[in-house]
């Protein structure tokens, strides 16, 4: 957090940024940083409700206790509850917050934006004419949407958690402003390919899957216990297909941890018992499973996995490489796009920050 909090003072102050917009701010951790310690003008969007009330509140919690000697001036970030799916949407609730008679130099942030929203903030980026940088660290690329399935799951997600917090507004938050129409231009943009060089390249959700993978932390992990736990949850697959009247959907949800379990038989009945169904299988039936089908290919568990962890970090670049060159593509001469890691992969995986600057309104 401290360092891309630090890399965002550090553009903004390199392109006169008067405004940070925070886009899928939670509940606006980043924003707090940029505001109490860089004393940085920041508008924290955030589509659930509740996420925003809770942002509003920490932030006039922290104004009040001034507990921050090294702080700079305790500016609190407006937080504002808005969808924002597409540049249309996220550019109206930018201008309600803003106020569109005047113009400002804008620097648009997102932490760890899931799915396509990280793509929606580096077109809203290139669209808005106040836009001066962007500082884009994504996630989650498994919900990225691609060309042919232009919906896709982030999509479908956000509208699912907007229609279950719509009611959690609270009165710490900026009032929800009305919603932009969406048009079917806006919608039909894949988040997957956004560059001219890779318009005809697909990946596929397995592939994107794997880039979400990390290196970093299965090579700490102790190794027995690792190679163990997935094959255990690997072969709890095999029995659901041996007892077709459990709910499989249920068990796949309230499986037991891999790491606690001593024995393949005692994995498999924590795994029943979490979600209160009995094991059709006795130990014996388990034990001959185990024996005579499973052990043999579960060792190859970890050179399955190690292959995994290698393919995905060029997986993950192959993403990132579209997003820059999509920058690259569609602003001025007079511009700077980059990337950088701006965190510890041990503690976070998807540490690569992209960075773009124009060095002028349009």
């Amino acid at each position: 957090m401290d360092q891309l909090a630090s890399l965002i003072a550090e553009v903004s102050k390199r392109a006169s940024a008067d405004a940070i917009v925070d886009v899928g701010a939670g509940q606006g951790h980043l924003s707090r940083v940029l505001a109490f310690r860089y004393g940085l003008r920041t508008i924290s969007v955030e589509a659930v409700a509740s996420l925003t009330a809770a942002a509003s509140e920490r932030a006039q919690k922290l104004c009040r206790m001034k507990r921050c000697s090294t702080c700079g001036p305790m500016q609190l970030p407006l937080c504002v509850t808005a969808a924002a799916w597409t540049p249309q949407e996220l550019l109206f609730a930018v201008n309600q917050a803003l106020g569109a008679a005047t113009r400002h130099r804008i620097l648009f942030a997102c932490l760890h934006a899931c799915g396509d929203l990280t793509p929606n903030v580096l077109r809203t980026f290139v669209e808005c004419g106040d836009a001066v940088a962007v500082v884009a660290v994504g996630c989650c690329y498994n919900l990225v949407s691609e060309a042919g399935n232009p919906e896709g799951g982030e999509r479908a997600a956000a509208s699912r958690i907007l229609a279950h917090t719509a009611h959690a507004g609270g009165e710490l938050a900026v009032a929800q402003p009305e919603r932009a129409p969406v048009q079917a231009s806006d919608a039909s943009l894949p988040g997957y390919p956004m560059s001219a060089p890779l318009a005809h390249h697909t990946l596929g959700r397995q592939a994107r899957m794997l880039a979400c993978q990390s290196a970093e932390r299965w090579r700490d992990a102790e190794e027995t216990r690792s190679w163990r736990g997935l094959a255990f949850r690997a072969s709890l697959e095999v029995v659901l297909l041996s007892c077709p009247g459990v709910d499989a959907s249920a068990l796949r949800g309230g499986g037991a941890a891999c790491d606690a379990a001593t024995s393949f038989n005692s994995y498999i009945h924590e795994s029943f018992a979490r979600v209160g169904v009995e094991c059709p299988l006795g130990d014996h039936e388990l034990e001959a499973l185990w024996r005579d089908e499973l052990e043999e290919p579960a060792a190859y568990m970890g050179p399955f996995c190690t292959l995994r962890c290698v393919l995905a970090a060029p997986t993950e670049a192959l993403l990132v490489l579209d997003r820059v060159l999509y920058l690259r593509e569609q602003i001025e001469e007079d511009h700077s796009v980059f990337w950088k890691n701006v965190f510890d992969a041990h503690i976070s995986p998807r540490n690569v920050a992209i960075v773009a600057l124009t060095s002028a309104l349009n």
